[in-house]
């Protein structure tokens, strides 16, 4: 259960917001009305995330997010403002805020920050499990021999797109999801008894937790699915139980292999746009054909996968920019626009305006707060 804490200075909404927020049990719930509780609830508790107000006694919500930083705290934050202001707004995204909503908050606007909340805290638990494993590996990796490790990284990026795809592919086909793990278990069979051991437990947490977390948004800690995989006897009794489990997930999570691939490409868009990204390489990701890749997500979307990447990237240097970063050169390189030029054209077709344009519009903004 995360413990989030809902501050704001008038009863009223803090009560709403407790009331709804409590219903879905994924909550523990700590009310403050004031900066100066946010900041000791905070500490004391140690936050997984806090819906925060801007304007309240005591302490402002924008030297709350100061002392939050300050202090090393490292919450989920939701800013809840009556102020429409695009100023307010910069400031808070400077501090690492991860969403800005205004009041009033209508009934499904609450659903939504439920749904959203859950989700970010979900994401950033499950990314902890995910470093903490890694440092737990790290000795294992390092006895590495140099000519080796090479290797190791790319058994690495294969059995994570297996493990993407196997998912997707237990909606159409069970055939589909043994063929995949075979594939998967091929790579790493060819290692001593200790990376086998290592690559099993890390490609079949991948399979599970990326299944889980796409069905309920939850994750297993990587501590137990080693220990669950631990009782297997044999290679292929894990199989047999990862295509079960791949099995029941798809059949509580009945969507259409059409929309599991676009969301399946969507959600790879979403968080590898600065890299190199082509209908190509992504259609492989999903062991599907590019021309039938592209028909699914024009389909779904209304708009071409390629249009969809361009928009992203635009979106997100925005972000960047609002973030105070004016390095055009940096921004482009972060959101995978290898030609400058090239960005430029984009971003005024979009804004009709120059990226320096906004740059000093938005700098102005940000220098009047």
């Amino acid at each position: 259960m995360y413990k989030v804490i809902i501050a704001d200075d008038e009863q009223i909404v803090r009560k709403g917001l407790l009331n709804e927020l409590s219903v879905t049990g994924d909550f523990e719930l700590f009310e403050a009305k004031n900066g100066q509780e946010v900041i000791e609830i905070a500490k004391r508790i140690n936050a997984d995330g806090i819906l925060l107000d801007i304007v309240m006694p005591k302490m402002t919500g924008i030297q709350v997010m100061e002392h939050i930083v300050s202090e090393g705290l490292n919450p989920i934050v939701f800013v809840i403002s009556s102020h429409d202001s695009f100023q307010f707004a910069q400031t808070m995204l400077r501090y690492g805020v991860n969403d800005y909503i205004l009041k009033p908050i209508g009934q499904n606007e609450v659903a939504r920050i439920s749904r959203d909340l859950k989700q970010k805290l979900s994401q950033k638990a499950e990314q902890r499990e995910q470093v903490a494993y890694l440092k737990a590996s790290t000795e294992l990796l390092t006895t590495m021999v140099t000519d080796k490790k090479g290797s190791v990284t790319q058994t690495n990026k294969e059995l994570d797109r297996l493990a993407e795809g196997a998912f997707f592919a237990a909606q159409n086909s069970i055939d589909d999801v043994k063929v995949i793990i075979d594939r998967g278990f091929d790579l790493f069979s060819g290692y001593d008894l200790s990376f086998r051991k290592f690559f099993k437990q890390h490609f079949a947490s991948l399979i599970i937790n990326r299944s889980l977390n796409r069905i309920s948004g939850e994750h297993l800690q990587s501590a137990l699915l080693a220990e669950m995989i631990e009782r297997f006897k044999s290679d292929e009794e894990l199989k047999a139980w990862l295509i079960d489990e791949l099995t029941q997930f798809s059949q509580s999570n009945p969507i259409s292999s059409k929309l599991a691939y676009y969301l399946s490409a969507k959600d790879f868009i979403e968080q590898h746009y600065a890299e190199d990204l082509s209908v190509s390489s992504i259609a492989e990701r999903l062991y599907i054909t590019p021309n039938y890749l592209g028909k699914i997500f024009k389909d779904q979307c209304g708009q071409g996968l390629l249009e969809y990447i361009k928009n992203i990237r635009l979106e997100e240097a925005v972000k960047i920019m609002l973030s105070g970063n004016s390095d055009i050169g940096d921004i482009c390189e972060k959101t995978g626009f290898s030609d400058v030029r090239y960005f430029g054209k984009l971003f005024k077709d979009k804004y009709n305006v120059s990226p320096k344009q906004f740059l000093s519009s938005s700098n102005s903004a940000l220098s009047d707060a």
